[in-house]
């Protein structure tokens, strides 16, 4: 469940506009607060507008998206829970992930990281660029065995 919640809080950072990309085994040496994801914590994804899927992908738990601008799948996305497209499950956790996405964009210091994060571990902390960031591959969030890791990715 632990390692499913910072999954989850890394996906609430992609939906908000924000990719990844980077340097390996990079780690911030911020001290993290913890972020309530609230009602946003149920579910593996939180999209806020359109969605595109066009590669192999799993989701363990269940997926919102609202508004509802847009859904493509090429048919290699696994939804292993529910689909909530506008329902009031996916407007509560549409808006508790706009507090918690706030909430984590407050967070300094971060660590400068490159624009592209496949194929880069980070550890616990706090990464941006302000150029923008994105994932075209796998990117490994490293908690060094803590229940309690915190990723932000701003």
């Amino acid at each position: 469940m632990n390692r499913m919640r910072r999954v989850k809080s890394f996906a609430l950072a992609m939906t908000a506009g924000i990719a990844i990309s980077g340097v390996t085994a990079i780690t911030s040496s911020a001290a993290v607060v913890p972020i309530s994801l609230g009602k946003a914590s149920d579910f593996s994804l939180v999209v806020g507008g359109g969605l595109v899927n066009t590669g192999q992908s799993t989701l363990s738990g269940d997926l919102a998206l609202t508004p509802v601008i847009s859904y493509s799948d090429s048919g290699l996305l696994t939804v292993k829970g529910e689909y909530h497209f506008g329902d009031s499950d996916a407007l509560a956790a549409q808006s508790a992930a706009n507090t918690a996405y706030n909430l984590a964009t407050t967070e300094t210091p971060a660590v400068t990281v490159a624009s592209e994060l496949a194929g880069q571990t980070l550890l616990p902390g706090i990464y941006s660029n302000s150029a923008g960031l994105s994932i075209n591959g796998s990117l490994n969030l490293d908690a060094q065995n803590n229940p309690n890791a915190l990723f932000i990715i701003q």
